[in-house]
């Protein structure tokens, strides 16, 4: 993430949504939330690991949060 954000990555963008990357990591962890990055990963036939994602989430908030404020 923090590579994003020093590359200049627009941190006001939105998804289908409307959520900014920040909004959408801000949130808290739900079981729904749980079975979207299962399905992601299942979809990308990619393993994730969602006690890291779960783990990080708070820090790339955290991050995005800064940088929003520079």
């Amino acid at each position: 993430m923090r590579l994003f954000i020093h590359s200049g990555a627009n941190l006001k963008a939105t998804n289908r949504d409307g959520d900014t990357a920040l909004e959408a990591v801000a949130g808290e962890w739900t079981p729904e939330l749980e079975q979207m990055y299962k399905f992601i990963g299942e979809a990308w036939k990619m393993p994730l690991n969602i006690k890291k994602i779960r783990l990080d989430r708070p820090e790339i908030a955290e991050a995005l949060s800064a940088a929003m404020e520079e």
